[in-house]
């Protein structure tokens, strides 16, 4: 092989590698990272419950996340 065609074979690689593998691998990673954040994000939105306060004759704060066992005032 010519050192020519290796000089060109190199700088047609570099070019590739600059003008089509960054950009898609940047993208693929984005893609990556929003998924994950949706998987750390939106699973603690569909498991949160309600929390009932309530304060008893002695002023002590009780809480619960079962409304039937808040007594009544």
């Amino acid at each position: 092989m010519s050192l020519w065609v290796w000089m060109i074979t190199l700088i047609w690689r570099g070019v590739m590698y600059d003008k089509i593998f960054m950009p898609v691998f940047r993208f693929l990673l984005r893609g990556l990272v929003s998924i994950l954040c949706l998987f750390i994000w939106i699973p603690p939105l569909f498991s949160m419950g309600e929390v009932f306060q309530w304060t008893d004759s002695r002023g002590i704060i009780h809480f619960t996340d079962n409304y039937q066992a808040v007594p009544e005032p």
